[in-house]
This record gives structure tokens, C-alpha cells and sequence, in this order.
């Protein structure tokens, strides 16, 4: 985590609980490594060939082919590492780049369903793939890619979804579909965290130009302040009216 900068997304008491890269056996980087592997045994098969048959081939344009298994390597390394996946006691982040970084956020109670997605030689190193399906029309389906021990993962990520969708989706009497008085002390505190990311977002871009992630985060977050300060306004209307909901 030594360039991460998912410090700047937590809101004020959300836990950093674990933060994971890909692993190396995630079948992307594997044929990575073995296209590699190939093109580095078949530069030395030429250079042998060339010394051995005298094809009239440079020796030293031979040596300077192996730079492609080399940065083979290297690009596949470098891929692995400038993926980070965050998973805090409210939401997992996945944070890509390295200078301008994206950012993609994921809420548990957003979280619909999780599915764990395996190939055969994925299973040899105990590595998947966790697809996980949110509610609503935007980026319904994201893809956490080679997870060490998936399985752990799943389960995890099942239960806080399920946890904070019952917890949501209670009323005051413990009954879901009652109809809920609005709580204006939530609503407060909603909007603070709101306005507190929104506010970091302001400062990041003082420095530098957001990213695109940032951008659609930013858009979102000014969704929700709108909405929250609507839904305030309607509990002042009713409380001064003396409606009870």
C-alpha cells in the first residue's frame, strides 16, 4: 500500500479491514509469464541455430530480442500491482493506477448477489474470479479478479450484503414493508459523510485533474446530497404540520 491513496475515500469512522492485489496465478498473468517463457526459449533457439548453422544472423540483434520476454514480465507485473482491492467494514474499493488513480466503490448494501467464477487451472493455486451484481442500471456487475482463497472472500462479502440489506430493510417494529418515519439524526449523518467526500474531492482537484472514476463518484455523491436535502425538507414539512408518517 506504499503509493495507495484509498485513505482519501474512507469516511469518518469507516475501518480499512484488508487490502489484496490479484495474485500472480490469476490465469491473465499466467499466460503473461508463459508467453514469455515461449518467446525466451525461442530467441535462444534461433541464437543456438544461428551459431550452430551460421544463418547469418546478428548475434547481437538476437541477444537484444530477449528484451520481449523481459518486458513481458515486467508489464504483467507492473499490471498486478497497480490493481488494489480495499474491502472496509462498509464497502470494497478497487483502486487502479498509479499517478492518476481510479477508483470504483461498491457498497455491501448495494450488493445483490456474488458469484465465484473458477477455471481449472485457477483451482490448482486455490484463485478465482468474484463477480459481484449491484442493484440499479449503472455498473451492475463488477469483477474482482484472482482472489488467494475466493471461497473466504464469498462468504464474506455474502454476509455483510445480507446483513446490511435486512438491517435496511426493517422498520422501527422489526417488520419490513412498514412504512418508516424518516430519521433526521440519519439524515444528518448521511449528509455529513456526503459533503465530506464530496469536500475531498474538491481539494483533489485543486491539485490535479479527477480521474473518470472520480468524476462519476463526484456526480453521485451530488445525487445524494440533492436527495437527502429533499428528503430533510419533507421531514420539516411534516413535523411542522404535525403529520405523523
Amino acid at each position: 500500500m506504499m503509493f495507495s491513496k484509498v485513505d482519501e475515500l474512507l469516511d469518518s469512522g469507516e475501518e480499512l479491514q484488508r487490502s489484496v492485489n490479484p495474485s500472480a496465478f490469476d490465469t491473465k498473468y499466467v499466460r503473461s509469464i508463459l508467453a514469455a517463457v515461449v518467446l525466451f526459449l525461442g530467441v535462444s533457439a534461433l541464437l543456438a541455430a544461428n551459431t550452430i548453422f551460421s544463418l547469418g544472423l546478428s548475434n547481437l540483434m538476437l541477444v537484444l530480442l530477449y528484451i520481449l520476454p523481459a518486458a513481458f514480465l515486467l508489464k504483467s507485473s507492473l499490471e498486478r500491482r497497480l490493481v488494489m482491492y480495499h474491502f472496509t467494514d462498509r464497502e470494497i474499493i478497487e483502486e487502479e493506477g498509479f499517478f492518476n488513480k481510479d477508483f470504483n466503490s461498491i457498497p455491501y448494501e448495494r450488493i445483490q448477489d456474488v458469484v465465484l467464477d473458477e477455471e481449472i487451472e485457477e483451482r490448482i493455486f486455490d484463485v478465482g474470479d468474484l463477480h459481484i451484481r449491484t442493484a440499479g442500471t449503472d455498473n451492475s456487475e463488477q469483477v474482482l479478479n484472482g482472489l488467494r482463497d475466493p471461497e473466504s472472500y464469498k462468504v464474506v462479502v455474502g454476509r455483510r450484503s445480507s446483513s446490511t440489506a435486512g438491517t435496511t430493510g426493517k422498520s422501527s417494529s422489526g417488520k419490513s414493508g412498514d412504512s418508516n418515519p424518516v430519521d433526521a439524526q440519519a439524515l444528518e449523518e448521511e449528509l455529513e459523510r456526503v459533503e465530506n467526500q464530496l469536500e475531498r474531492l474538491d481539494k483533489r482537484s485543486n491539485m490535479q485533474a479527477l480521474s473518470s472514476s472520480e468524476k462519476q463518484r463526484w456526480y453521485k455523491l451530488e445525487g445524494q446530497k440533492e436527495l437527502i436535502e429533499r428528503l430533510k425538507k419533507q421531514e420539516e414539512k411534516v413535523t411542522d404540520s404535525g403529520i405523523d408518517l
